[in-house]
């Protein structure tokens, strides 16, 4: 990992800094505590928020919302850490605005701890929101395509229960039917033929 000196990005720095809000990115990234894997990285990322307010205004939503986060014992976490965390947040979000290639970010913590982290180039980023693109359209086709499919196929339980309330019903109508002295059913006269024509034969 290389050092950045801020020195060479004073231009950067200067036009950072006549922006509104930019106190916390502006403080971070011409700290020593950050670093980035190269001079022209390190100034990509000045020129990105120098040019885009609404970066600034990422990064400090970001960096207020982290700093509000509690551990379950009761503790908090460190602003360099939140500062981290936060530039993180706006990079992915906006990675075309940010230097094209893949490139590293390093940040100091209290008592010789840090923070690395590779942010993969934009490219390769593009990629794999287009392939979560693709996954999530082929999920809410596929289950289009299952609730669909589940409308038309009748459930297996109800095509029984219709077909025994049929029955109930044939036998409760045709009970009826002959208790009143009504003509006999179609069903009724199909099994009984057979018997009437018997009788008549033998009459």
């Amino acid at each position: 990992m290389t050092s950045i000196s801020t020195v060479n990005n004073t231009a950067a720095l200067t036009v950072l800094r006549s922006g509104q809000n930019t106190s916390s990115v502006e403080g971070f990234l011409g700290s020593s505590n950050f670093k980035a894997s190269s001079p022209a990285v390190f100034k990509g990322i000045l020129t990105a928020f120098a040019g885009n307010p609404s970066f600034v205004e990422q990064f400090n939503k970001e960096f207020k919302k982290q700093m509000e986060w509690t551990a379950p014992d009761g503790s908090h976490i460190h602003p360099n850490n939140a500062s981290h965390n936060a530039l993180i947040e706006v990079i992915m979000a906006n990675r075309d605005a940010f230097p094209p290639g893949e490139f590293e970010i390093h940040t100091n913590l209290p008592d010789g701890a840090s923070m690395h982290v590779t942010i993969p180039s934009a490219e390769d980023v593009k990629l794999a929101r287009f392939a979560e693109d693709v996954a999530a359209k082929q999920k809410a086709y596929d289950d289009a395509v299952a609730a669909k499919e589940a409308a038309e196929t009748p459930d297996p339980e109800a095509v029984k229960l219709k077909a025994m309330a049929d029955v109930v019903k044939t036998l409760v109508l045709d009970s009826a039917q002959q208790e009143t002295g009504e003509t006999t059913s179609a069903p009724q006269a199909i099994l009984a033929k057979p018997y009437l024509d018997e009788k008549k034969d033998a009459a």
